[in-house]
């Protein structure tokens, strides 16, 4: 599938305002170095901003121009308040999986006339083939997980008191992210978190985020943009390599 074709569909969300692009947050390609409990891989992001909709790919290899080992692609629709305050929306998701080289996949798409995601699932295991359904939190902060990142700065939850402040990610790599996480159960496409600025680490402002128990920090330079995460219970770092 090709990357933006996942856009081709029915827009599932009422049409918004154009969205305008606040520097330094616009269209990217960055490599990180990325490290789990399994080894050191790479990770391959692609950010780009199509009107009202931002759009991201990542994928996962184990070199830099390797074979994909994960593929994930989101998509969140923007809708502009005001001059302070964005809602994003997540909209559609595909994740792409290799085990034992064999395939998982899901795709994950609102649909707004139920009030609901629908999970479509196709894998070699039959508990994780079907659709399954999830109702929207009742929250319009919601993040899918790979753009978190952007998602934090868009909300505008990247300020520098020590306020804890709720918000939701949504896996999209549910429900496979159950086999390489510990503590996340498969049956939770969302889960609740809180960030709060936590303090000035070297030359980054770092951020703390807390889900299910477990703190991950992320590192913004003084622009604001992100430079890397850690997540010591799972074992992971995620590190801009540009």
């Amino acid at each position: 599938m090709k990357f933006f074709s996942i856009l081709l569909g029915t827009i599932i969300f009422t049409a918004c305002s154009l969205f305008v692009v606040e520097a330094p947050l616009s269209n990217f390609v960055k490599t990180y170095a990325y490290t789990d409990t399994s080894g050191s891989f790479y990770k391959k992001k692609v950010l780009k901003f199509l009107k009202d909709e931002m759009v991201s790919r990542v994928v996962l290899s184990a070199t830099q121009k390797g074979k994909a080992l994960e593929k994930t692609t989101a998509v969140s629709k923007l809708k502009v308040i005001d001059s302070n305050t964005t809602i994003v929306l997540p909209k559609v998701a595909e994740h792409k999986v290799w085990f034992n080289e064999k395939l998982y996949y899901s795709k994950i798409e609102a649909d707004t006339k139920e009030k609901n995601y629908k999970v479509y699932l196709k894998s070699p295991e039959k508990k994780w083939n079907g659709v399954k359904e999830y109702k929207v939190p009742k929250s319009k902060k919601i993040c899918w997980f790979s753009q978190v990142p952007e998602c934090l700065k868009l909300l505008g939850l990247l300020d520098y008191n020590k306020q804890k402040k709720e918000f939701y990610i949504a896996w999209d790599s549910f429900p496979y992210h159950t086999e390489q996480l510990i503590g996340i159960s498969d049956e939770e496409l969302f889960s609740p978190a809180t960030i709060n600025f936590d303090s000035d680490y070297d030359q980054f402002k770092r951020f703390e985020i807390i889900i299910n128990e477990s703190s991950l920090f992320y590192f913004y330079n003084a622009k604001k943009e992100f430079k890397r995460y850690f997540w010591i219970s799972q074992g992971i770092s995620l590190i801009d390599k540009d």
